[in-house]
């Protein structure tokens, strides 16, 4: 019963016995009534929105592909947004796996890592290559203390005219962020 999200839940106790159900106990004292709250009602309808899937949720990147393309497309198809986990990976295969995610989702959203790496930027500029190449929407950042040219390029490669908007951002950035003044940066307007 209390697995099953869709439905009601009805807590009852009838004599010294406590019970979870999906329908109320005859006889029995109703404790407690929790209304179905199915997953998809959980959390940020703008994010379903904005991301294009059927739960607010995100299953974020583990480094070298750990976060694999069969965890991505697993995930997306179910509707989540997942991140394939790019860091530390030669953009080649970082091309090849999301080559692999294009032809398995058919459209469907997913994210890839973008991790900071200051002490090689040409690795980092060669992923984003791959990333604008590939039209991947979304980019999952780690690792940054301050935004690197790099993700601000990437971000503003898929600025758009849109005549209700005025301007649309088609590429995201999602930002892991550990403290206080990193997560500034990234709420800072341009």
């Amino acid at each position: 019963a209390l697995a099953d999200l869709d439905r009601y839940c009805y807590i009852s106790r009838s004599r010294d016995r406590i019970t979870a159900g999906n329908e109320p106990v005859p006889g029995a004292t109703l404790l407690a009534m929790a209304a179905p709250l199915p997953p998809e009602k959980l959390g940020s309808p703008r994010f379903t929105r904005e991301h294009g899937v059927r739960y607010p949720y995100m299953a974020g990147s583990m480094a070298a592909g750990i976060a694999s393309t069969e965890l991505v497309a697993a995930l997306a198809e179910a509707g989540y947004l997942a991140s394939f986990g790019a860091a530390g990976l030669p953009a080649d295969s970082i091309d090849a796996a999301l080559a692999d995610l294009d032809r398995t989702l058919n459209g469907l959203p997913y994210a890839a890592n973008l991790i900071h790496t200051p002490q090689r930027p040409r690795w980092e500029r060669d992923v984003i290559d791959v990333y604008l190449h590939r039209r991947l929407r979304c980019v999952e950042a780690s690792a940054f203390v301050s935004l690197s040219p790099e993700l601000v390029r990437y971000r503003l490669s898929g600025l758009r005219a849109d005549p209700v908007e005025g301007v649309r951002a088609e590429n995201r950035v999602i930002a892991k962020v550990s403290r206080a003044e990193v997560a500034e940066c990234f709420l800072r307007p341009a």
